[in-house]
Order: C-alpha cells, then sequence, then structure tokens
C-alpha cells in the first residue's frame, strides 16, 4: 500500500551550469552550457515520489517567482500536494551550480524567502516525514512532531552543530547521507560509523558513480550504481531519496528500495537538471530489471 509522505525543505531554483574546469582563485573560465532548472530538495523528492504514483505533501516556502514561473503548476500536476507552500514577498531559493568535465562540482546557494522557514505551520499529527536539509532549529521542530522521521543530512548539515545533529537523531528512523557528509557527521559527532548507525533503524550512504550502501542493524546491503550516459549529476541524491522512500512506503523491502532509488537516480543524470527526466512507475520497473541482470553478472 502507497502511504503519503509529508517533505519539508527547500524550494529553489538552479542555475545549473557546465565548465571544462573550476578556474583557481582569481581566475575565469568558460560556460560551455547553461540554464535554469526547478530545484530544491525537497520539491526534488516530492517530484519523483509523485511522478512514480505516490502521495507527497509538501511544505515549504517560496517566493512569488514560485508561482509566475510555473514551477507550483509542474509540481501540482505531478501529483504534488502545494497546499502547505507559503508564499512569501520576495525571490525564493537560488543555487547556482558549476560542474565540470572532471567530474568536480562547486555550489552558491541563496536561500532567498528559505531563511523565513521557521514561519511555517508543522502539524502536529505529522506521520511520515522527510526532511530534505533545511535550517537546524526548524528541522529539530519538525523531527519532534514526527511519528516515523528520514532525514537527509543535506549541504546544510555542515552549518550543524554536534547538538543539533543529535538531537534531530534521536528522533530519525531513517538517516540519508552521502559519503562527504558522512564523514563531516562522524567528526562533528566524535562518533563511528557504526555508533551513528546504532542511533538510527536505517543509514543510508550514498557513494556517487559506485552505488549506495544501506545498514540496518547488524545487515547491509550494497547496490551499484547503474550505467547510463550520465550528462549531469545535479538533483541524483533527491531522485534516489525519493525512489528509495517510495519503494519503501509501498511495502518493499531494503533491498528494493535502494534499487528504486538507484535507477530513479540513473535518469535524473541523463539531462541537465533535477526534474527534467522524471521516471514514471513503469520506466523504473522496466530498468530495475536490467539492474537486477547485472547484480546476478557480479
Amino acid at each position: 500500500m502507497i502511504r503519503s509522505i509529508d517533505v519539508f525543505g527547500h524550494i529553489a531554483f538552479d542555475y545549473i551550469c557546465r565548465v571544462g574546469e573550476l578556474p583557481e582563485k582569481n581566475r575565469s573560465t568558460r560556460i560551455t552550457e547553461m540554464g535554469r532548472f526547478f530545484g530544491g530538495g525537497a520539491a526534488n523528492v516530492s517530484a519523483v515520489i509523485a511522478s512514480l504514483g505516490g502521495k507527497p505533501r509538501l511544505f515549504s516556502v517560496a517566493g512569488e517567482d514560485f508561482i509566475s514561473s510555473g514551477y507550483a503548476s509542474h509540481l501540482s500536476s505531478l501529483g504534488v500536494d502545494i497546499s502547505n507552500v507559503r508564499i512569501l514577498e520576495g525571490m525564493s531559493a537560488h543555487a547556482f551550480i558549476f560542474n565540470s568535465s572532471k567530474g568536480e562540482q562547486i555550489t552558491f546557494f541563496y536561500w532567498g524567502v528559505s531563511k523565513r522557514m521557521g514561519e511555517l505551520e508543522i502539524p502536529d499529527d505529522l506521520e511520515f516525514v522527510h526532511i530534505a536539509t533545511g535550517d537546524a532549529e526548524v528541522n529539530k521542530r519538525i523531527a519532534c512532531f514526527s511519528d516515523f522521521l528520514s532525514f537527509d543530512a543535506g549541504q546544510d548539515i555542515y552549518g550543524y552543530d554536534r547538538s543539533d545533529i543529535l538531537e534531530i537523531l534521536k528522533f530519525t528512523n531513517i538517516l540519508f547521507a552521502n559519503e562527504h557528509e558522512m564523514e563531516f557527521i562522524k567528526e562533528r559527532c566524535g562518533m563511528s560509523e557504526r555508533e551513528i548507525s546504532e542511533m538510527v533503524d536505517v543509514l543510508v550512504i550514498t557513494l556517487g558513480e559506485r552505488g549506495s550502501r544501506v545498514i540496518s542493524g547488524k545487515d547491509e546491503i550494497f547496490v551499484p550504481s547503474l550505467r547510463v550516459n550520465a550528462i549531469d549529476p545535479t538533483g541524483a541524491g533527491d531522485a534516489y531519496k525519493g525512489g528509495f522512500l517510495y519503494a519503501y512506503l509501498s511495502g518493499g523491502s531494503l533491498r528494493d528500495a535502494a534499487e528504486t532509488g538507484t535507477v530513479c537516480a540513473s535518469f535524473i543524470v541523463e539531462s541537465l537538471g533535477s526534474q527534467t527526466r522524471l521516471p514514471r512507475k513503469e520506466d523504473v520497473e522496466e530498468r530495475r530489471k536490467i539492474l537486477r541482470e547485472s547484480l546476478h553478472e557480479i
């Protein structure tokens, strides 16, 4: 059975630029391709879940540009419930992302009205919640009201204090982090990976093009990435989380969830933008067969 999920976090506009190489300090470099795309961690996760047939409810703040740009109607057409998105005077968050031909990436993030996320009304009857990074104080409040919490460390984690992280982990059932974010959490908290995994039911560590690890108790699952013609990594992590949560909420096993997340990410990297190539359920099922065949060959 597909359960609904409440997703908290950023709505943003992504300016994605491709460059030959990232410049050194006080140097410039030529942009070979660029575009403006719909993004933001919470919106990306919600879009993937809805595209697969899930029922996400998005909680966020956005500027008037969320409406005028067509972003709001885009999410609604996918099936994302945006009735809890608060529209404020000003600009939505903007991300300026630079990807090099060597696979390096650097991002500059303008919070815009997202800095007022604390003004959101948080219901006290939240059941299944995914926090797609964001402000630590706001997220600690959300965590307290959640019956089941999925927490995405995300790039905002680097601004969290040790006490912030530990407070949220007390309520966390599923923790998502890429390998760099995981190293930071370990260092900031002074804990080992094993100690952190023991604080949550499920720890998911994404490894980029190498795949992902899923740790639950003494069990660990590794799922390699699916080889595709990758164009842009932006949003791949969000797609993985959206696919993982959709499968998990539909009653799938942790392996089912990890494989679904892996396949969803493989679609997103095939084009520029986090929501340009959203997979449908039938697309995922077909490509998942290819992934499983490759696993049997290993």
